[in-house]
């Protein structure tokens, strides 16, 4: 969402510049703004967890790629269970 406000304030002119400010590689900008395509209930329930929390050593954006392209929202409910059980 950070990336997104950069982006949305004008703070940078594209998603190359934002990579550039941040340090990382494009594709990496791109992978993370991809997660805004999750379903809001999967993204609340991600900004609900605190640093510490196990689950994020399984919800990686590298796990959550996959899901994050999929349309159908109750599908993608149903693949981000299947991470958090795995």
């Amino acid at each position: 969402m950070k990336y997104k406000t950069y982006l949305d304030r004008g703070e940078v002119k594209s998603q190359a510049e934002l990579a550039r400010k941040l340090g990382v590689s494009r594709a990496k900008v791109t992978q993370m703004l991809n997660l805004l395509n999750l379903d809001e209930g999967i993204q609340e329930f991600m900004l609900g967890l605190d640093d510490t929390d196990a689950q994020l050593k399984v919800l990686t954006e590298r796990r959550l790629r996959r899901v994050s392209k999929i349309i159908d929202s109750k599908h993608q409910k149903d693949e981000f269970v299947k991470i958090m059980e795995a």
